[in-house]
């Protein structure tokens, strides 16, 4: 997350002709993607999920599980003096390649999150097609205005 975060203040292009995954032209694939270093350093026990559940868990919930955590950190608070508030978990995702459709499920998201932080708040994860996080972010701010939740997490 760190090298990403530094990549993205150099304004650095992370998107390559890398072939390692699938061929150029594969099923009208773009010929261009960008790809994650190591994804098998997620701290499963951290996040309270089995080691056999992490193993199969879509890669954007595991991202998301880390960046939820540097997020609250880098807001200057400690996670545990969080747990069990009234925080509301509102995640934008769509679209899933072929493992995502056999092997996660996207509506669960925003709740793996709520899980794992004890948050008491409202979960929920939107579809929007492009504009999930920004619909997300609008339905974090209704809520939060009709006093359903104190804060919330937006991904």
């Amino acid at each position: 997350m760190e090298e990403f975060k530094e990549n993205l203040m150099k304004q650095m292009d992370m998107v390559n002709d890398d072939e390692r995954r699938w061929p150029a032209g594969m099923c009208r694939l773009p010929h261009r993607s960008g790809k994650i270093k190591d994804l098998s350093t997620f701290d499963a026990s951290f996040f309270g999920v089995h080691h056999k559940q992490a193993h199969v868990m879509d890669p954007q919930l595991r991202l998301l599980l880390e960046a939820t955590y540097e997020a609250i950190v880098d807001a200057g608070v400690n996670p545990s003096t969080i747990r069990g508030s009234r925080t509301g978990v509102f995640v934008g995702a769509s679209e899933s390649d072929g493992y995502g459709l056999l092997g996660g499920c996207r509506a669960m998201f925003s709740n793996r999150i709520s899980f794992a932080f004890n948050f008491v708040g409202p979960s929920c994860t939107l579809d929007s097609a492009c504009s999930s996080s920004l619909f997300a972010l609008h339905y974090a701010i209704a809520t939060m205005r009709a006093g359903e939740c104190d804060s919330a997490i937006v991904g």
